[in-house]
């Protein structure tokens, strides 16, 4: 058997460099994975509470008693906390706010990334037939 010359490559100083590496790539995939995971997240919590939001809203300018207490009771009825509610002649404006989940809070504090409630604004009123026209 050869002995290794002094500038010459020695295959055995890299033993276990592999498994180093598949655990740094590992790391990096979770890490993705987890970066992925918060922004599908914290995306369906934005639509969700958009959504309650423009509920909110129709359901207040269709009600000819009390718009602000029925778009409260929609929001309440879709998980959300209605805010303000404006009535401006036959348009209602609400802003709504739902907490961000327990757990994508808690991870997120970890790396200290702080996070705020979702809000969301919607108007509506009665249809204007005359810009159809």
């Amino acid at each position: 058997m050869r002995q290794p010359c002094a500038g010459e490559f020695n295959r055995n100083d890299e033993k276990g460099s592999g498994t180093v590496f598949g655990i740094a790539l590992i790391g990096v995939i979770s890490l993705l994975g987890f970066v992925a995971v918060v922004q599908v997240q914290a995306t369906l919590l934005s639509h969700s509470v958009q959504g309650a939001a423009d509920l909110s809203a129709i359901a207040g300018a269709q009600s000819p008693a009390d718009p602000c207490a029925k778009a409260e009771s929609i929001a309440l009825f879709n998980k959300v906390i209605l805010k303000h509610c404006f009535i401006d002649g036959e348009n209602v404006s609400v802003e709504v706010e739902a907490a961000t989940p327990a757990l994508v809070a808690k991870l997120l504090d970890r790396f200290g990334i702080s996070v705020n409630n979702v809000r969301a604004v919607a108007t509506a009123g009665p249809p204007d037939f005359a810009s159809v026209l």
